[in-house]
């Protein structure tokens, strides 16, 4: 089995699309699409699937993914027996953090990485089983042999594109794009996956897997999102077009809520540096 085919696949996976992938590689996007089907051939396994315009990660892809990366790191040790290999910093984030501010924390920490998109209970789990070695998530799953740090409170509120909420008058029939599935069950009581007080009416007409998927609908006009105030401050800086603006939608001000962050790690680990770096991030970017 080539390794250089394994890095190309772990590659594709941490930058989330082979366009991005094959730019940081250096190499074409054709060339790196064919090694990857070749490696899905030779392996027998599909490691990804189309969504969209783009790929997904399958699951087979995911577990493949793991040991791809015991592999790679074997091979450079072996190559370089007299150099020590540090160890990969092992973190997860929720949904939303996963796509805002992963590229920052890459920035920051500047070394072997793992960032992992996982749900509530999903994350304190593998920070258990020593998989992860910590996680940020707002809705805890407590477990006796963690700990969770309070990092700040993120509000969340209803938002449209400019021309979407002029276009319709009649603002309780504004079209959202909402979550496919609801959160695990919860000590907060949580149940919808973007925080919308489920007591509170709204006009459900896109129902969406990916966060991702929701905000290319927010973007392009066609639904509204409930979602961070932070995101959509960072959206706006991009768009020098008040017409391609994203508004609040004032009627909608009831559904505002602030959701607490936490840092989970486990009780007997001390807080590294790399966890109060990303703490700072969380707190800098999105409190």
């Amino acid at each position: 089995m080539d390794t250089d085919r394994l890095k190309y696949f772990c590659a594709v996976v941490d930058f989330g699309s082979l366009s991005k992938a094959s730019e940081i590689l250096g190499i074409s996007h054709s060339g790196l699409s064919k090694s990857i089907s070749v490696l899905q051939t030779e392996i027998e396994l599909e490691l990804f699937r189309p969504q969209g315009r783009g790929l997904e990660v399958t699951p087979t892809g995911l577990e493949f993914y793991k040991k791809s990366k015991e592999i790679i790191n074997l091979v450079e040790r072996l190559k370089n027996p007299s150099e020590k290999v540090a160890p990969p910093t092992r973190l997860a984030l929720s949904e939303v953090l996963a796509v805002t501010i992963s590229g920052t924390i890459a920035m920051t920490i500047k070394k072997n990485l793992t960032i992992n998109q996982l749900d509530v209970g999903e994350i304190e789990r593998l920070v258990v089983t020593n998989q992860l070695d910590f996680g940020i998530a707002s809705v805890p799953k407590p477990d006796p042999k963690l700990e969770y740090l309070k990092i700040g409170k993120i509000r969340f509120n209803s938002y449209c594109a400019y021309q979407l909420y002029k276009g319709i008058k009649k603002k309780e029939s504004i079209p959202y794009a909402v979550p496919l599935h609801d959160l695990p069950q919860n000590i907060m009581g949580f149940k919808v996956r973007d925080g919308w007080p489920s007591m509170i009416k709204r006009n459900e007409t896109f129902y969406v897997k990916n966060f991702s998927i929701a905000l290319n609908l927010l973007r392009s006009g066609q639904a509204a999102v409930f979602l961070p105030d932070f995101m959509v401050s960072a959206e706006n800086k991009k768009n020098s077009d008040h017409g391609e603006r994203i508004v609040k939608i004032k009627e909608h001000s009831k559904a505002q809520i602030e959701r607490e962050y936490y840092l989970i790690k486990l009780k007997s680990v001390p807080e590294s540096s790399d966890m109060k770096k990303v703490t700072k991030i969380v707190r800098k970017i999105c409190v």
